[in-house]
């Protein structure tokens, strides 16, 4: 079949998986879809952009990194390598920013609170707070090729801990919002090829997050891993 076709490839093999969700995707089929946002969109989805990796599969060329030596595919440029550090990081934020300017219309919002910890400090990216619960959001860009249930199963382990239930009783009560016990954690990891986990997806439109919002956070996430690769390729070369 195709789907068993498609995952047989080098490049688009970890596209196919059950427990993705397909719906975040609809901007494949969107005709409002930006047409330059479609284009860099698509090059990304099937790692369809000149790195060294893809290009010695060709011509035998060197295949590692300028900077690191690394094997230089596009999940290295795009997760790895230190000339795309900044991107990286500008990249991330801009989807907590996402996350949190859709969550301010029904919840009180903090983002990257420093929270004790110990002799250190834990520093989720969202607490979000209602009358009824608080939840604590935390994404993470990931590689192609990651257990994002494993990814999200580790977010939830490292802040379901007392030291932050009691920062967000303390904080519940600094905004008047009525004491309760509903708190949980949800874990938000997306590749940079912009998959995401159909579970996820669920935990996030129960706290009003919707399913086209969703669709919009990913393609601009995946618009980005187009800018932070030509980046990347533009001081490599430098």
């Amino acid at each position: 079949s195709w789907r068993n076709a498609l995952r047989a490839t080098v490049d688009c093999g970890q596209l196919v998986n059950n427990e993705f969700d397909h719906r975040i995707h609809g901007w494949l089929t969107n005709p409002d879809t930006n047409q330059s946002e479609f284009i860099k969109s698509l090059h990304v989805r099937a790692k369809a952009l000149k790195t060294p990796s893809r290009q010695a599969r060709r011509d035998g060329s060197r295949r590692t990194c300028r900077v690191d030596r690394a094997v230089c595919s596009l999940t290295h440029i795009s997760q790895e390598c230190e000339l795309s550090h900044g991107r990286r990081v500008a990249r991330h934020d801009k989807i907590v920013r996402k996350l949190a300017a859709t969550l301010k219309r029904n919840w009180h919002v903090e983002t990257e609170p420093r929270i004790p910890h110990g002799r250190t400090h834990l520093k989720p990216d969202i607490i979000a707070m209602n009358k009824t619960e608080t939840v604590v959001l935390d994404p993470i860009i990931t590689g192609d090729n990651v257990d994002l249930r494993e990814r999200a199963a580790q977010k939830v382990l490292k802040y379901n801990i007392e030291d932050v239930w009691n920062f967000a009783k303390e904080r519940r009560r600094m905004v008047g919002l009525p004491e309760t016990e509903a708190f949980s954690v949800i874990g938000v990891p997306i590749t940079y090829r912009g998959d995401l986990l159909a579970s996820t997806r669920l935990q996030l439109h129960r706290i009003g997050i919707s399913t086209t919002y969703l669709m919009k956070i990913t393609l601009g996430l995946v618009t980005d891993g187009w800018f932070l690769w030509r980046g990347w390729s533009e001081n490599s070369r430098a």
